[in-house]
């Protein structure tokens, strides 16, 4: 399962989002050489021909959906690792015991959303299932029975963090997917900060890009996917290439469309939110 975690870790946070949106076809960004080439910072302590077998256990077997056989998908690499940890129990995704830390492991980098909610896809997907619970915990907890009687009995905890209690993060997150052009000074000093650290970039795609242009891109597209699941108007008002480079110059077309975008995104959260 090492190998399994290392492959999700490494094909959902390690991949430049410029690369991945510029290669329209998934199969021009995730293939032997490119996965070989990304791989030897994931897999340290493999050679070359470790690193092109794990690839082939991915493209063999991995890639492909855990019933069947036939239908291959790059996401499904994500059930072949939450088939065997997490369990559903009264609507709420639990991790087996046993495997607790290589929860911890993987979901510390990707998030846990991404691999409850694939869980559940593949599970409603199988039983033809339309779930309408989503309001689990955000932080699974495990199926150790003992360790839950335990709990119920109480702690005493002697000090508490403010602002440490809750999903932050994902707050934040939807705060500003919601009103992305409220947050321009905030962007702006955060530049500020990280240009202090350095101005060296060591990625192999070393063309410059801007947390702000990322931040758009990912509320515009947000917005297409909200259209798209809700089956709302197809006649697009405006129309922005997300494969450009994120940077103010080759964006300039997202940075001109954002009042209208976040104009857009207002009405929706009023209609349907």
């Amino acid at each position: 399962m090492d190998n399994l975690r290392k492959s999700i870790r490494l094909l959902f946070t390690d991949y430049c989002s410029d690369f991945i949106l510029s290669k329209k076809d998934p199969y021009k960004y995730i293939n032997a050489n490119n996965f070989l080439e990304k791989g030897f910072r994931t897999f340290s302590n493999y050679s070359v021909d470790e690193i092109q077998n794990v690839y082939q256990k991915l493209d063999s077997d991995w890639f492909y959906n855990i019933h069947q056989n036939q239908d291959k998908n790059y996401f499904h690499i994500l059930n072949h690792f939450t088939s065997k940890v997490l369990v559903e129990q009264d609507l709420e995704p639990f991790v087996v015991y046993e495997h607790l830390l290589k929860w911890r492991d993987l979901s510390y980098y990707i998030g846990e959303d991404i691999l409850t909610t694939s869980f559940y896809a593949c599970l409603d997907d199988r039983s033809q299932r339309k779930r309408d619970f989503f309001a689990w915990r955000p932080t699974a907890f495990s199926n150790n029975k003992r360790l839950h009687q335990l709990l119920k009995k109480g702690l005493a905890e002697n000090h508490f963090h403010l602002k440490g209690s809750g999903p932050v993060f994902d707050l934040s997150w939807i705060n500003i997917m919601n009103h992305p052009t409220s947050f321009e000074k905030a962007f702006d000093d955060l530049k500020k900060e990280i240009s202090l650290l350095t101005k060296i970039s060591n990625a192999s795609e070393s063309a410059k890009k801007e947390l702000k242009i990322l931040v758009y891109k990912a509320a515009y597209i947000r917005f297409e996917l909200f259209r798209l699941v809700n089956k709302i108007d197809t006649d697009k008002e405006f129309v922005i290439d997300v494969s450009k480079e994120s940077n103010s110059v080759e964006s300039f077309d997202l940075l001109m469309n954002m009042h209208e975008l976040s104009k857009n995104i207002e009405v929706l959260r009023y209609d349907l939110g």
